[in-house]
C-alpha cells in the first residue's frame, strides 16, 4: 500500500516547594476534568497530606503494526498503515491518582488515540461486507480511545522503593473505517476489559528515580499490553518532570474481527502532587 499521602516514600530528602518552582487537542481530555475539579480543593490547605498526583504526558507516537480483517473469518487482511501512515503523530495522556490514608491508591486514566489518512489499497479488500478496489484513493480511520480505573496496593515498600500491584478496568472505545468514493464501511467496538496492573518506583540517587508501569492481559483470542519505563526528576515535593518510552500492543482474533496494532511512544511529562 502507499500512504500519501502522606509524604511519598520517593520524595527528595530535605527539599521544599521553594527549591523549584501538536496541532490540536485529542478528544477525550474533558473526561478527566471533573476529577481534577474535585481534587483541587485539597491543594488549598498547605498542611494537608499530598494524596493527589496529576500526570500530564505528551510526545511522539509511531505505529509499528496495524493489521485488520473484518470480519475475522471472510474479510481481507490488510495493513491500515498504507492509508494512515506510520510516521510520528502527537500523543497525549492524563492520569489522576489518589492515595488513601491507609495506603492503597486509585488511578483514573484517559488515553485518546486516533489516526486517519488517505492512500491506495494494493489489493481488493472485503471489509464489513463492502468491497474496496485497489489503486483508488481511499481514506482509512482508526480510533482506540482508552479510559481506565485502577486499584493498586503496596506489596514492597522500603526507603527509596515503592512497588504496587492491582487491577485495572479499561473501557475500550474502538473504530476502524474505510471510505472510497461513494462507498464506506465502519466497524465499532465498545467494551470493558479487565487488566492486571503493576507499578514500581526506585530511587536512583538525588532527585532521580526510575518508574515502571504496566497494564496487561493475555488470552488465546488476543492480548492487551500497555508498558512504560520513565525517568522522574523531582524539582520539589510537589513538582516533577518525566521522560520515558511506552509500548502499546494488542488485538483480537475471532470470527467477527481480526485486528492487531502496536504503537511506540517517546514522551515527556509533568507531575503535580497536592
Amino acid at each position: 500500500m502507499r500512504a500519501s499521602g502522606d509524604r511519598s516514600p520517593l520524595a527528595p530528602p530535605n527539599r521544599t516547594a521553594a527549591d523549584g518552582v501538536g496541532s490540536h487537542v485529542e478528544p477525550g481530555v474533558k473526561t478527566l476534568l471533573p476529577f481534577i475539579a474535585l481534587a483541587l480543593p485539597a491543594a488549598i490547605a498547605a498542611d494537608t497530606p499530598r494524596r493527589w498526583t496529576l500526570d500530564v504526558e505528551g510526545g511522539a507516537r509511531w505505529n509499528g503494526l496495524n493489521e485488520a480483517a473484518i470480519p475475522g473469518d471472510g474479510g481481507t487482511r490488510f495493513d491500515l498503515r498504507g492509508l494512515t501512515g506510520s510516521g510520528a503523530r502527537l500523543s497525549a495522556r492524563f492520569t489522576l491518582t489518589y492515595r488513601t490514608s491507609s495506603g492503597p491508591e486509585w488511578r483514573v486514566l484517559v488515553s485518546p488515540l486516533r489516526l486517519s489518512g488517505v492512500g491506495e489499497l494494493d489489493q481488493p479488500v472485503d471489509f464489513e461486507g463492502v468491497r474496496f478496489a485497489p489503486g483508488v484513493p481511499t481514506r482509512g480511520a482508526y480510533r482506540f480511545d482508552s479510559y481506565r480505573v485502577t486499584y493498586r496496593n503496596r506489596f514492597r515498600t522500603r526507603p527509596g522503593s515503592n512497588w504496587r500491584v492491582g487491577a485495572t478496568l479499561k473501557l475500550r472505545s474502538a473504530e476502524i473505517g474505510l471510505s472510497q468514493g461513494g462507498l464506506g464501511a465502519t466497524k465499532t467496538d465498545l467494551g470493558i476489559v479487565p487488566l492486571l496492573h503493576l507499578f514500581g518506583e526506585e530511587r536512583l540517587g538525588g532527585p532521580w528515580s526510575f518508574v515502571f508501569e504496566l497494564d496487561g492481559a493475555w488470552a488465546p483470542q488476543g492480548r492487551a499490553i500497555d508498558a512504560a519505563i520513565k525517568l522522574r526528576y523531582a524539582h520539589s515535593e510537589q513538582l516533577a518532570t518525566l521522560i520515558g518510552l511506552r509500548l502499546l500492543d494488542g488485538g483480537a482474533d475471532n470470527a467477527s474481527v481480526y485486528t492487531f496494532a502496536r504503537f511506540e511512544t517517546l514522551f515527556a511529562g509533568i507531575q503535580f502532587r497536592f
